[in-house]
């Protein structure tokens, strides 16, 4: 801890967490030399990036979107994952430079006991927001910077990110702390819809796959009247090509009976009803008879 707010200590006090990162750089790295973080590189990177691509696409999505209303401002928005591997970044020319001359690019590990106490390894190791700037940096190197970083946390509460803001301490701002918790937010919800829209994609499969293998022909459309399924058996009886229909209005294929028609606008259900169906388009004035 610096020798002059040791000296005032009416001062505000730093907070515990940063106490007990210079107590553990102090015995793991130097507070004069600086080390370049180790990175992961090659293969080791590739997989690393393939295993979070999830992660990885939707993160990158996110820190451009967000950089994009903050006008070319000279700071870097950075994505890790959970271990503190930078993932993804963007931001200002000038300030992604400063941070590729010290070592942080693709791969670089924010990792404590090399380059000192940061806010991204904090924020890992804290399970909360936090902000590091200026001389509580533990290296000296780092001193010129302002950092601010949120964990981001999956719909099972297991911490998956963190996303971080980087800039000089000149251009630090009061609301850095809040706009990288709301990035993180953003970025949460972004992958809880993701995995929500794969989970019903996944079901919606298996509901396919169940009705592929049935004895019936079926067909179902939205409110629409789209034709959005349409089985093996239901297309053959009724030959109607999949990769035709599917996604048109049902009136543009078939005609259906004023019966079938009644009973689907009054929600009624129909059982062993014997219909004929009109096939409309190439093979119009067909009629096929069925058991509805």
């Amino acid at each position: 801890m610096p020798a002059e707010l040791q000296q005032h200590p009416h001062l505000q006090p730093w907070p515990d967490y940063l106490q007990a990162s210079w107590l553990r750089c102090a015995h793991q790295t130097s507070a004069t030399l600086w080390h370049p973080p180790h990175r992961a590189k090659g293969q080791t990177l590739q997989s690393l990036r393939q295993r979070k691509w999830g992660l990885l696409t939707t993160g990158e999505m996110a820190l451009e979107d967000l950089y994009e209303f903050m006008e070319g401002r000279p700071c870097a928005l950075l994505l890790t994952d959970e271990s503190g591997c930078l993932l993804a970044q963007t931001g200002h020319p000038d300030t992604l430079r400063d941070l590729a001359a010290l070592g942080f690019g693709p791969g670089a590990f924010f990792s404590e006991g090399r380059i000192g106490t940061n806010a991204i390894n904090l924020a890992a190791l804290e399970g909360m927001p936090l902000c590091v700037s200026g001389r509580q940096h533990f290296n000296q190197t780092l001193h010129p910077w302002h950092s601010c970083a949120s964990p981001v946390y999956n719909s099972n509460g297991r911490q998956v990110a963190i996303i971080a803001l980087i800039c000089k301490v000149e251009a630090a701002s009061a609301g850095d702390l809040a706009l990288t918790v709301s990035a993180g937010r953003e970025l949460a919800n972004l992958l809880q819809m993701e995995t929500l829209m794969q989970e019903s994609q996944h079901h919606l499969s298996e509901l396919y796959a169940l009705l592929d293998g049935m004895d019936d022909g079926v067909l179902a459309w939205d409110a629409q009247g789209k034709l959005r399924y349409l089985n093996g058996l239901a297309a053959n009886r009724l030959r109607l090509d999949p990769a035709l229909c599917l996604g048109q209005p049902l009136e543009q294929h078939l005609l259906l009976p004023q019966r079938l028609q009644l009973a689907i606008k009054g929600q009624m259900p129909l059982s062993h009803v014997e219909v004929t169906l009109e096939r409309l388009g190439g093979l119009e004035g067909e009629f096929i008879n069925a058991l509805v």
